[in-house]
Parts: C-alpha cells; sequence; structure tokens
C-alpha cells in the first residue's frame, strides 16, 4: 500500500519483488490493464446489445502514515472515490420512456395548493425555495390554508352549505335545546369526536374498492398537520405539560415516518422515557412542566425554553 501510494518507495518496492513479497513497480500497473483493461470495451458492448446499468459509488478515505517524519515526508490524507457499475438483472424497455409519468410542476400549482394559495393572495412573505428564509410567513400562510380546510371539512360533517347557516339537522333541531346542559355538553362531544376521529385521525377511511382520491389525502394531510401545529403552539402559550408529553407520543410517530427526521424522534422517545419510567417521581414532574418560560406575565405568555435562550 505504502508503495503504491509513494514514489519514494519504488526503489523499496524492486527490492521486495526480488524476494518475491510483491509485485515490480513496472509489472503492477501491466496486471491492472490484464484484468480491467477491456472493461470499458465489455460495457460499451453490452449497452449496444440493450443492456441497461446502474453505477454505484462512494468515498474512500484512507489515512498514510509515515514511519519516520521529516519535513518533507508527513502523514497524508487520501481522498479517493470508488465507483461501480451493476448490470440490471430486470428489463422494463417495454415502458414508454418520454414523459414522467406525473405533472409535478402541475400538481405543484393546483388549486388548494399552499402556493396556489401564495401566489393567489399575493404573499411575497412566504418563499417556496426555502421556509427557513421565511419561516414566520409560510407558517402564516400554511395556517391560514389550514383554516380554511377545517371549516370546510365542518361544513361538510355538518351538512352545511355555507357558513351563514345553522348546524339544526346535525343537532337535533329544536330537540337539541330542550335537552339539558349535561345531555348537550355529551351530544356536542360526541359529535365533536366523530369529527375528529373522520378528519384527523382518519379511522373510517376506506377507499371501498375505488382508486384513492389523491385530492382528499392531500386536503385530509392539511388538517392534520396544521391542528398539529395549532396544537404545539397553544401547548407553549399555556405551558401545559400534560399536553406536551401527548404531543410528544404524537410527534414520535411522525418524526419516524420522515427520514431525514429520524433523530427527532429518538429525541422524543428518550423525553417520553425520562418522564413516564426513568426518572423518579419530583425529577419526572419538573422535567414534564419545566419545558416552557414566562417572561411577561400572564395566562397564554409562556414560550418555549429554546426560543428564550435564543
Amino acid at each position: 500500500m505504502l508503495a503504491f501510494f509513494s514514489p519514494f518507495l519504488t526503489q523499496l518496492q524492486e527490492r521486495l519483488n526480488k524476494l518475491g513479497v510483491c509485485l515490480s513497480h513496472g509489472r503492477r500497473d501491466t496486471l491492472l490493464k490484464l484484468l480491467g483493461g477491456h472493461f470499458a470495451d465489455k460495457v460499451v458492448e453490452r449497452i449496444k446489445s440493450g443492456r441497461v446499468f446502474r453505477g454505484t459509488g462512494d468515498n474512500w478515505d484512507l489515512k498514510v502514515f509515515r514511519g519516520h517524519m521529516r519535513k518533507d515526508v508527513q502523514n497524508e490524507d487520501l481522498h479517493l472515490f470508488a465507483s461501480n457499475l451493476i448490470e440490471n438483472r430486470l428489463t422494463f424497455s417495454h415502458l414508454p420512456n418520454v414523459h414522467p409519468k406525473g405533472d409535478v410542476a402541475e400538481s405543484v400549482n393546483q388549486n388548494g395548493t399552499p402556493k396556489y394559495f401564495r401566489e393567489k393572495f399575493n404573499r411575497r412573505n412566504a418563499t417556496p425555495a426555502k421556509v427557513l428564509d421565511s419561516f414566520e410567513g409560510s407558517e402564516e400562510l400554511f395556517l391560514s390554508v389550514g383554516r380554511a380546510y377545517i371549516v370546510t371539512a365542518a361544513l361538510s360533517f355538518l351538512g352545511m352549505a355555507s357558513v351563514e347557516e345553522d348546524p339544526w339537522e346535525m343537532f337535533g333541531g329544536n330537540l337539541f335545546w330542550d335537552q339539558t346542559e349535561e345531555n348537550k355538553k355529551k351530544y356536542f362531544d360526541d359529535a365533536f369526536g366523530e369529527f375528529i376521529n373522520e378528519y384527523l385521525l382518519q379511522k373510517n377511511f376506506s377507499t371501498n374498492g375505488e382508486e384513492e382520491d389523491y385530492v382528499t389525502n392531500y386536503v385530509l394531510c392539511c388538517i392534520f398537520l396544521a391542528i398539529l401545529i395549532l396544537q404545539l403552539k397553544d401547548t407553549a402559550a399555556e405551558a401545559d405539560g400534560e399536553r406536551n408529553l401527548i404531543n410528544q407520543k404524537l410527534l414520535l410517530s411522525v418524526f419516524k415516518s420522515m427520514g431525514a427526521y429520524s433523530k427527532y424522534a429518538l429525541e422524543m422517545f428518550v423525553s417520553i422515557a425520562q418522564i413516564e419510567c426513568m426518572l423518579t417521581p419530583r425529577l419526572s414532574e419538573e422535567f414534564k412542566w419545566g419545558f416552557f418560560d414566562n417572561w411577561r406575565g400572564g395566562a397564554g405568555n409562556n414560550i418555549e425554553d429554546d426560543m428564550a435562550q435564543d
């Protein structure tokens, strides 16, 4: 290895070659050509015959340590790139290869998407290229779209054509107002639970053997994420440790489903385990209720600890 990467050890390699330890300096290049000299020709031949290859590659980092370091002889870092060509076992030449399966640009600009509303209402404080550059504007736009979808879902659930109508049918008409306050509250809680199960938790979701309605899926996803963000913001404002623990359990599954954010799923798991199992009762409560701070005083004016640090 040292002889391969250092021109100063050529003589050593030749001496070792005479002892039968390694190849000669010139013979090595000849042997490499014999082993792989026709590789490119074979690849071209296979491609012309209709075969398809895929390429793989990875970094190969080496560090060469010198036995006796001098000013002109130092340790050396080698950053190489190893590549490979693999011939596909399956052929898909019978499939068209002209246009993409879906028009991504068209779907992004369709009615109902945040980008569509951004252009329609000229919300220039929300940049689609990089959300972090205008986080507040992008969050405000998304929550506006999410609230609109929630209202639309509520109208559909209550059988109403517009917000001006009264949901009499859903609440039993005039019979509702003749009930006791306890029955009214129970009926409202039951109806609200059905709405949550259908539009947020999607417990009753079924395609019934038909093709999936991707527009409906998109809207339900927007409703879920909008309610999640509103829940997080309200939990922080109220400094509610119990709700924050519920949020962490929900975020655990959300982050786990997103590969790029799996490290946050681990953080949620550690926090939940500490609160519910690993800490003493006193430390558990201190930890659960210690995620927020209030600098201004008053109800609903709390902020997250990391925001306070920033």
